[in-house]
């Protein structure tokens, strides 16, 4: 028999948040478009990650493959999407 499978997307305008637990506390581990959950596992539909230049001051998302992982271990949150978000590469700043 094979395990059920459904796609887990949030509506317009938000993402959700993956946080990864190690002991009892947990961390931002990254961010998705959507999770497709079959059985014990998940796939992170359209992962990405915060990155910044090293003053801190520009903020874009870098796409990311989590892989295929065992649920148990993640929790997810549905949060607005960001501004930086929707960005695939750094922002340029004008002189």
């Amino acid at each position: 028999m094979k395990p059920a499978a459904f796609l887990l997307q949030p509506e317009p305008g938000k993402i959700i948040q993956i946080y990864v637990r190690h002991c009892r506390f947990d961390f931002l581990h990254g961010y998705c478009r959507g999770i497709l959950h079959v059985g014990r596992h998940v796939r992170f539909v359209m992962g990405f990650r915060c990155c910044e230049n090293p003053s801190m001051t520009l903020r874009w998302a870098e796409p990311h493959d989590f892989g295929i992982q065992l649920i148990e271990g993640y929790s997810f949150n549905f949060t607005p999407e960001a501004e930086w978000m929707g960005l695939n590469k750094p922002p340029q700043i004008s002189p």
